[in-house]
């Protein structure tokens, strides 16, 4: 703590008002450079109205001389897991996992950092809006059964089959899945499904049997400026707590960015985005597909998106301040 003070005051890190000796009693984690504090990371609990969960607000200082060394990454990380430690023992509080709002202009090029910190949203002034949920955390939901098996495959078996390369097969499975819609009345009564299915990604079959279907359109989702393959799946009732949703996201996922990441088009979407709504809500934060929970639409149904790997957001982003 004494050291953080030290440092803070002689590079003159803290905001006017900021009372040092408060801000050091949030200390997570320091990195030294022999006896010398190269830089630190504070955090301190707040609730997030978006996700309705509390997260330690994390803050990282390096001193300028070890700057560009990717330190950041390095507090993050293992400030992180200090963190989910101490939540772990503390189940109590109810800390859902570390949040970060980038104030400074060099971070934040990429939607996921390789700290784990990922994008979901920006503040009023344009400054970026990180999460981090730990692994041991879950999320409440209604059926105790359902968050039990909703990441487990139940020793399922099944086979998917992309759809959109526009030969015969593809009639014919969008015919199929139109029977499989009518006759698990997925739409109602007499609406055209022309367009569902025209729209269809990838579906699932036992055997002969169809038993889901997924479909993705293109979405502009202004909160995060960028556009995004909106993901819908209806899977048959009796196969939902297999993990049969989760598979048909990771192959929609896979397909889709190997597409985007092959042409160079600005409009391209920048990762998927999927809602889900009753017992496919997963108590999962990041859910076996790799969908992080970044919002509730209304209903209390559950945003997930996850970014592709290629995406890039520095192009997007507002002037900071420093």
């Amino acid at each position: 703590m004494r050291d953080a003070m030290e440092m803070w005051q002689a590079e003159g890190a803290l905001p006017e008002g900021v009372d040092p000796a408060q801000r050091a009693r949030e200390l997570v984690i320091a990195i030294y450079d022999g006896e010398t504090l190269a830089g630190c990371l504070t955090a301190d609990f707040h609730p997030m109205r978006e996700l309705e969960e509390k997260f330690a607000f994390a803050r990282s200082f390096i001193r300028p001389a070890w700057r560009g060394a990717r330190l950041t990454d390095r507090l993050m990380i293992d400030g992180h897991a200090e963190l989910g430690r101490w939540a772990a023992a503390n189940p109590q509080e109810k800390l859902a996992g570390s949040a970060a709002i980038y104030q400074n202009a060099n971070l934040g090029a990429h939607p996921v950092e390789p700290s784990g910190l990922t994008l979901i949203g920006f503040t009023g002034k344009g400054l970026q809006k990180r999460v981090l949920w730990f692994d041991h955390y879950r999320l409440p939901v209604a059926d105790d059964k359902q968050a039990q098996e909703a990441a487990s495959d139940g020793g399922a078996d099944w086979s998917l089959t992309p759809v959109g390369v526009g030969d015969a097969r593809d009639r014919a499975l969008r015919e199929e899945a139109c029977r499989f819609w009518r006759e698990a009345k997925a739409f109602a009564p007499g609406q055209d499904l022309s367009d569902p299915a025209a729209a269809l990604s990838v579906v699932a079959h036992d055997g002969e049997e169809m038993i889901a279907t997924s479909s993705l359109r293109m979405i502009r989702v202004p909160a995060l400026r960028r556009s995004f393959a909106m993901l819908r799946c209806f899977v048959a009732p009796r196969w939902r707590g297999t993990g049969l949703r989760e598979a048909l996201a990771a192959e929609n996922f896979r397909l889709a960015e190997a597409e985007a990441a092959n042409i160079d088009n600005a409009a391209l979407p920048a990762g998927v985005m999927t809602i889900c709504s009753g017992k496919d809500r997963s108590p999962l934060p990041v859910d076996a597909a790799g969908f992080l929970l970044a919002g509730y639409a209304p209903g209390h149904d559950q945003v997930r998106l996850r970014w592709f790997g290629h995406t890039k957001i520095s192009d997007t982003r507002l002037g900071l301040s420093a």
